[in-house]
């Protein structure tokens, strides 16, 4: 009956628990999703500004140059500047693969970031939870134990005052039958007292009474101590019952407390490999940010030095355009204009083949440097990594080489 009554009690206190916590856990998820949409649109609105204002920036680049042509060639007209230099602020912006490169590489920081704050979050909650289950695991055993504790207690109590209750009532009644015994003895001396012829007679039989009730007194003695000695080992049972059932209880507690340190032994050794990863993740992140940016600060050189080449050509094409016809205007123009597109995608070519080369080489050499590292470590440890670096590979691939 007792451990009937503490389970009900245990079963009620875990669904409170369980539906409190699926609430909590429903706010907090319905906030989460709102910060994230929040958040998902103030990133794109500002990707979408720092995009516009890049492309700004560039065509404000190239807009001086045309600015010194028009004032050194006064006497073309503004109706064929402006449309010049609309056509080259569109073939730039449609052809030109610094700006390419640089809004790909504003979208991969916005999601990497937006990534890295989702993990963080998720991890908070994670941690959060742990620890609310925990403290409530905790705060129910001690009531469950407190529970027990008083309905043990109680019950010890109402026995021992229900077998008080029953050795007064026995006392009782052998009060009763001792003064019922004395009131005949009596009668029976005083009508005895008439008949002294039979004096004789009724000492022994009055010795034989005080026997029996002496008799009697030592049974109700003996089955007080009985009932005594019963109510003591039942005292001891219930004793050694608590005492069993709290010895349980910090088995548990001392094997969850083995379970929770085992946990926690294998938590630090997967961060400690996660961490390992994460170094080497970011030493090969800076090694191809740094090539990337010496990679690109040359094909801005070689971007500028065509321009400039372009620009050059066409001042010097100018004068001659302009004394020709429409017709040779229009071939001449097409002429050079497959001319510079020829040039620059040679160029484009040639840089696309050297930054693959140079890419084969870094994955050459971060493989070795990879490797080197993982020599500090056991065999167990190396084969973990390689087969987290391989799934790592096959989910996001190499994608600043695409």
């Amino acid at each position: 009956m007792i451990l009937h009554y503490i389970k009900v009690q245990r079963e009620d206190q875990t669904k409170r628990i369980t539906k409190d916590r699926q609430m909590q856990t429903n706010l907090m998820s319905e906030e989460r999703l709102e910060k994230k949409r929040y958040l998902r649109k103030v990133q794109d609105e500002l990707h979408e500004s720092q995009i516009e204002d890049a492309l700004i920036r560039y065509a404000c680049k190239v807009s001086p140059s045309h600015s010194i042509h028009e004032k050194e060639n006064g006497t073309r007209t503004d109706s064929y500047v402006k449309l010049r230099d609309e056509k080259m602020r569109q073939y730039i912006k449609e052809n030109s693969v610094e700006l390419h490169e640089l809004e790909r590489k504003l979208k991969s920081a916005y999601l990497n970031r937006e990534r890295a704050a989702q993990i963080r979050l998720e991890a908070d909650i994670a941690r959060k939870m742990k620890s609310e289950h925990e403290q409530a695991s905790v705060e129910q055993e001690k009531q469950d134990h407190k529970r027990y504790e008083e309905v043990v207690q109680y019950q010890l109590e109402q026995q021992l005052e229900e077998n008080e209750h029953k050795r007064q009532e026995a006392y009782e009644e052998f009060l009763k039958e001792k003064l019922m015994s004395v009131f005949t003895s009596c009668l029976s001396f005083l009508l005895d007292q008439e008949f002294k012829s039979q004096q004789t007679e009724w000492r022994p039989m009055e010795q034989e009474k005080m026997e029996a009730e002496n008799r009697c007194i030592l049974e109700f003695a003996s089955y007080q101590q009985e009932r005594e000695q019963a109510k003591e080992h039942l005292h001891q049972m219930l004793t050694e019952k608590i005492e069993m059932e709290r010895q349980q209880r910090d088995e548990m507690e001392r094997v969850h407390k083995e379970l929770c340190q085992e946990e926690q032994v294998e938590a630090a050794r997967h961060k400690q490999i996660e961490d390992m990863e994460k170094r080497i993740r970011q030493r090969l992140e800076l090694q191809q940010t740094c090539q990337e940016q010496i990679a690109f600060k040359e094909m801005r050189r070689q971007a500028e030095k065509v321009k400039e080449a372009f620009r050059q050509m066409m001042m010097a094409e100018d004068d001659r355009i302009e004394q020709m016809n429409a017709q040779k205007h229009r071939m001449k123009q097409l002429e050079h204009k497959r001319a510079v597109e020829k040039l620059l995608e040679d160029r484009r070519q040639q840089y696309l083949a050297d930054k693959e080369r140079e890419a084969e080489e870094r994955a050459m050499e971060q493989e070795r440097e990879t490797l080197h590292d993982l020599e500090h470590f056991d065999e167990d440890f190396r084969r973990n990594f390689q087969k987290r670096q391989a799934d790592i590979f096959d989910e996001e691939g190499w994608r600043d080489d695409e």
